[in-house]
């Protein structure tokens, strides 16, 4: 009998876990995408491991695992299930903490419904990314801390504080909770519960329990790092340490966050993007039940330990994603769009309990659904090139795509299920490079799902070099190695490709053309226009390479002028 009493408590939690998985397998990838997805893909499959900040050593582990156990899956469909399970288990920890927090069933629900369907978390579920797994983890830590304060079970805070060291081995970013963990949560917790030592003790290791993997890790690189820099001493260390911590942080990374040298105009289109891409996430009534939820959130008294928790690492990741100046800012924002199912829960909670909830769920439901029919609409929005496109040209990298995906389209859509863009562009590539190519390319075009899903996971085509440029950090020195490896290419007769015209490539060809005539100066080039540039380019030109699977998109061969 207990067994029945149980079910119906547990057919909520479950419907909200199925229910978002199945939303996000039915529109997932079924194809390879753009940018990270298969260079994440490789690093999980060869379980690539460091404290550079693009590695993610949390999910890189679990990634690992997961295509053992499923080897005889395509390991892109594997592992883009895996992004979507840590999606759904995200909608279910928030749900678990929604109901610690209000006990509401209806509201819990009404607000799972709208975290399941917003932007950055849906496009996150079904594409390979590890974003999903940190929302897991930060899911996790608030339905833990708020039953032990709901339910006076100090002993939860314990999972608490793993999930928040753990965090740190799959993205820096989750580092941003130890303020709220050290200086908040820990001495209200042990004013609240007057706790003994021991208990602050155990929270502590709980947390370096968490972590313990990400510091070995970071022991290693500082111990190589001194080792090769052949430094002594304890100064010796201290630098070593911080050129370590860096590193760590994402070293020429650090130069698209808080920047001096970006224009105002430029700055204050970050500032309201950011503050649209929240709207783009809950663009319904979602949002007005947010903005009431936060007084309400300060209002409970008896959880204020709970909310100052929420508060601090709120403000944490906000300074953190909206000083973030690049494109995807909308995925490292992705923490607070999750956090944001708090107040919008309160804000529900107060609003149902004052009305017949009957009538209004429904109603409330259908218009948090709003964005399963506007995020497919965004790139055939009406007046497109004065709207969508207007919009698009603000973003800096946008232009590097070079017109051969639509950003409009891949970004602002999470339903990729039909979404066969990377896979018609690099089988166009792969069909038209002779044996030996050179081809260049960089993580904003083709390089990463050429080099580490069509070579790396298919096996196919790998007589082809794929010349990759990390254009978003390129600097000069780079610029100028590339530019003399193409030149040297050439010289050697070797066939050149390249994916466009465009930044990167523009650059590096811009000091092949100075290595190629010694009297053109590098300020001169840089200011031709496209076809200007083309016509006087000297020794070589530029022949337009048309794809068999969609001729409006070309590559471009570097040849000896006849």
């Amino acid at each position: 009998m207990k067994h029945v009493r149980f079910l119906p408590a547990l057919l909520p939690p479950l419907g909200v876990f199925l229910g978002s998985f199945l939303l996000y397998r039915l529109t997932a990838a079924r194809f390879v995408g753009w940018v990270d997805a298969a260079w994440i893909l490789t690093s999980a499959k060869n379980l690539e491991l460091g404290v550079w900040a693009n590695v993610h050593n949390l999910f890189n582990l679990l990634g690992f695992l997961w295509l053992k156990v499923f080897s005889g899956v395509d390991p892109h469909l594997a592992l883009t299930a895996l992004c979507s399970l840590f999606g759904s288990l995200t909608v279910l920890g928030m749900y678990l903490a929604g109901m610690e927090l209000t006990g509401n069933k209806t509201a819990t629900l009404l607000g799972s419904a709208a975290l399941a369907v917003s932007l950055s978390l849906w496009w996150h579920s079904t594409a390979i990314e590890v974003y999903t797994l940190n929302t897991a983890l930060i899911s996790l830590m608030f339905y833990a801390v708020l039953r032990a304060f709901r339910r006076r079970q100090p002993g939860f805070l314990c999972l608490a504080f793993f999930a928040g060291g753990l965090g740190i081995s799959n993205h820096v970013l989750m580092g941003l909770y130890i303020i709220a963990f050290f200086f908040v949560l820990l001495p209200l917790a042990f004013r609240r519960f007057h706790l003994k030592v021991r208990y602050l003790a155990a929270f502590f290791l709980c947390y370096l329990a968490g972590a313990a993997f990400y510091a070995v890790l970071f022991f290693l690189q500082w111990l190589h790092f001194h080792t090769t820099g052949n430094q002594s001493g304890v100064g010796g260390l201290f630098h070593s340490f911080v050129q370590t911590f860096q590193y760590a942080m994402g070293g020429p990374f650090l130069q698209s966050m808080f920047t001096t040298t970006m224009g105002a105009s430029q700055k204050f289109f970050w500032r309201w993007n950011y503050l649209f891409l929240i709207g783009l996430n809950y663009p319904s009534p979602a949002l007005l039940f947010i903005f009431r939820g936060f007084p309400l959130l300060w209002s409970k008294k008896d959880l204020r330990p709970v909310v100052l928790f929420y508060l601090v690492g709120l403000a944490a990741q906000v300074i953190w994603s909206a000083n973030y100046f690049i494109w995807d800012m909308y995925a490292f924002a992705l923490p607070v769009y999750v956090m944001l199912f708090l107040p919008l829960t309160a804000g529900l909670d107060r609003f149902l309990s004052k009305r017949r909830r009957g009538a209004l769920g429904p109603i409330l439901l259908l218009s948090f659904l709003i964005p399963v029919v506007l995020y497919p609409c965004f790139s055939r929005w009406p007046n497109r090139e004065n709207t969508v496109d207007r919009y698009m040209a603000l973003y800096p990298e946008a232009e590097r795509t070079g017109g051969i995906w639509d950003p409009a389209e891949y970004i602002f859509n999470p339903i990729k299920r039909t979404y066969r863009g990377a896979e018609i562009f690099c089988e166009g590539v792969l069909a038209v490079l002779p044996h030996g190519a050179e081809y260049w390319d960089d993580e904003s075009k083709g390089a990463y799902p050429l080099e580490y899903y069509y070579q790396d996971i298919l096996g196919k085509r790998r007589d082809v070099h794929i010349n990759r440029i990390f254009g978003l950090i390129m600097n000069d020195e780079d610029a100028d190695s590339h530019a003399r490896r193409i030149l040297s290419q050439l010289r050697q007769r070797k066939p050149v490709f390249l994916a466009a015209l465009v930044e990167p490539q523009r650059e590096i060809l811009n000091r092949l053309y100075t290595l190629l005539d010694r009297e053109a100066s590098l300020e001169e080039v840089r200011v031709m226009d496209l076809a200007a540039f083309r016509k006087s380019f000297p020794v070589y030109e530029f022949i337009d390479v048309p794809l068999p699977t969609n001729d409006s998109l070309r590559i471009y061969r570097l040849k000896k002028r006849p």
